[in-house]
């Protein structure tokens, strides 16, 4: 499971999001996510990574259109999704 709360926009409502994944495999499996804004076109993202068995390092990837003054490169959804895969690579280069 992996969390983040972004901060980078100070003036935006906090989306809080934990990720679930296969751990042999990497394949997303669930997602929760909670904010005050209307998030429901990302949940259906995640709905339509678990249907194509879709794995944290593609979720993480996944390009999305951004206004460079309002946002980055990256969403939110892909920073879950890199910090999941951060959270793996860790494991594997502690063994």
């Amino acid at each position: 499971m992996a969390r983040v709360i972004l901060h980078f926009m100070p003036t935006t409502t906090p989306v809080l999001m934990s990720l679930v994944w296969d751990k042999d495999t990497q394949r997303i499996l669930g997602a929760q996510m909670m904010s005050k804004h209307d998030i429901s076109e990302t949940l259906s993202l995640i709905s339509l990574c678990i249907q194509n068995q879709n794995t944290i390092e593609f979720l993480g990837m996944y390009d999305t259109m951004f206004q460079p003054n309002f946002d980055r490169p990256f969403n939110y959804v892909n920073l879950l999704a890199q910090a999941a895969v951060a959270k793996e690579d860790k494991k594997v280069n502690k063994k």
